[in-house]
């Protein structure tokens, strides 16, 4: 079996070289925890991410603990391998601050049909999910993380993915200054590893693949890109697809909107 892509959370976590433990597996994805970071070995079929090794062929389900050498060249455990060598990078990128925010209408009009499966738009998380929404309007980062991080079940939680989305935007609009912001508190949040990982790399402008489809396409004024790329993020998970567009679209009509926190930001880049 052969690694084919990784994005720069699985590079930097390999590159250390140090083994790792399996967390959780499952039939196209197996989560190990490296001490530089998360990595999940992932199917053929699913999409590129911050954190994934896509393989050429189905991921190896392992139980829970058990341990996986990185050599550099390959990733080992008790009756598998995954040849690393000639795994080519991946990184998922964006437009320019001005062209993203001048195509917003597009984004969040081709994601708004998506959004409305969100788990959050639903009893009993929609009230909590509204105060998230209304600190985002008010800039009050802290306090949608407060209110959106372990919100709803599943290995990364609605809320947890709604935060991803909503970090993805801000950190594109704003700029690398947004890194450094306080607010991003994904390494120490209380909410489970993958979920962790997740957030970390949201906040870094990284997500996964159909997420930067959709703000390019935006940028570009292809209205049936963005629908597209909408439509395979609405297609993840039970509701994670739809729970990430969900805060894509609440960043982007943020951001649009124009709270004084996020014209201070932009203006100090």
């Amino acid at each position: 079996m052969k690694a084919t892509l990784a994005g720069l959370g699985a590079r930097a976590a390999l590159e250390e070289g140090r083994d790792g433990r399996v967390m959780a597996s499952f039939t196209r994805a197996c989560y190990v925890e490296f001490p530089a970071g998360l990595v999940a070995l992932v199917a053929p079929e699913v999409m590129p991410g911050p954190i994934h090794l896509v393989l050429d062929d189905a991921p190896p389900v392992d139980t829970r603990g058990t341990r996986v050498s990185a050599t550099g060249a390959a990733l080992e455990a008790p009756g598998w391998r995954v040849d690393t060598r000639t795994v080519a990078p991946w990184v998922g990128t964006f437009p320019e601050p001005a062209a993203l925010l001048a195509g917003a209408r597009i984004a969040i009009a081709a994601g708004r049909p998506v959004a409305a499966r969100s788990a959050l738009r639903a009893s009993p998380f929609l009230e909590r999910a509204g105060r998230g929404r209304a600190a985002l309007l008010a800039g009050d980062l802290d306090r949608i993380a407060q209110l959106l991080v372990g919100l709803g079940p599943g290995l990364t939680p609605a809320g947890d993915d709604a935060l991803a989305g909503i970090l993805l935007v801000l950190r594109c609009v704003l700029g690398e200054r947004f890194e450094a912001h306080p607010a991003l508190v994904a390494d120490g949040v209380d909410t489970t590893a993958p979920s962790r990982a997740f957030l970390s790399w949201a906040g870094r402008g990284q997500a996964l693949a159909p997420a930067h489809d959709l703000l390019n396409a935006a940028a570009d004024g292809d209205q049936a890109a963005a629908v597209a790329a909408c439509e395979a993020l609405g297609r993840v998970g039970d509701t994670s697809g739809p729970d990430f567009v969900l805060g894509l679209v609440w960043g982007l009509e943020a951001v649009s909107a124009g709270a004084a926190f996020y014209r201070e930001v932009a203006t100090s880049r």
